[in-house]
């Protein structure tokens, strides 16, 4: 679904609007939603469908979004930038699954989310939490761009996954916003705090080690 700002979130109704990231990850999730759609419609099948948003908590064993907790306990995010996300705690998301199949109507999708928060404050929070000083920096997006992109050319040549690429860059500038309204309202999506979400996923961090540098 297309993203949108703190005062018009993105909703289930909103056109898609991220093709300009140029981001297999989002172009192929967003063409698998249609086809599956498309198959609801032609065949009958009985598919619901749900889109979480950011999910923070505990059991990240990849780390995943819990590498942005990792790296903020370390000391590697310098500054933040004047975009920022939709966050929900990881438990909750897994009930709005299960209420899905239990409450969710066939060939209706629900964006799995809670709360919007620009990444100043996110990092304020996580702050709270960690007991870490939040960065003060903001970002020019020139300097992180030629940052990332120097960072994707090291990767290539060296084989490693880079940290970071100039489509991420372009994602974090914006706001990625969006309503969870319609699956609280339809499958009694639960609304954690986030704060619970950070800290659970802190302490599974910190109890499995990851927080070693």
């Amino acid at each position: 679904f297309g993203y949108g700002n703190s005062e018009n979130p993105g909703t289930e109704d909103k056109a898609f609007n991220s093709t300009g990231y140029g981001l297999d990850y989002i172009d192929s999730k967003h063409k698998v939603h249609h086809w599956i759609l498309n198959q609801v419609k032609s065949i009958q099948l009985p598919a619901t469908i749900v889109n979480p948003t950011f999910m923070l908590g505990p059991h990240d064993s990849k780390p995943s979004s819990g590498e942005m907790v990792r790296n903020f306990y370390l000391g590697h995010i310098p500054g933040y930038t004047p975009g920022g996300r939709n966050f929900i705690y990881v438990k909750d998301a897994a009930i709005g699954v299960v209420n899905a199949l239990e409450k969710g109507k066939i060939g209706e999708s629900y964006i799995l989310g809670n709360q919007n928060m620009n990444y100043k404050d996110f990092f304020a929070l996580m702050g709270e939490v960690l007991d870490r000083k939040p960065p003060k920096l903001v970002l020019p997006k020139w300097m992180f761009m030629f940052i990332s992109k120097i960072n994707a050319g090291l990767a290539k040549i060296g084989g490693f996954t880079p940290r970071t690429f100039p489509a991420i860059v372009n994602i974090a500038y914006d706001e990625q916003f969006f309503s969870a309204a319609k699956a609280i309202r339809e499958i009694d999506l639960p609304q954690t705090p986030i704060k619970q979400a950070i800290e659970e996923c802190y302490k599974w961090l910190k109890d499995n080690n990851y927080l070693s540098k």
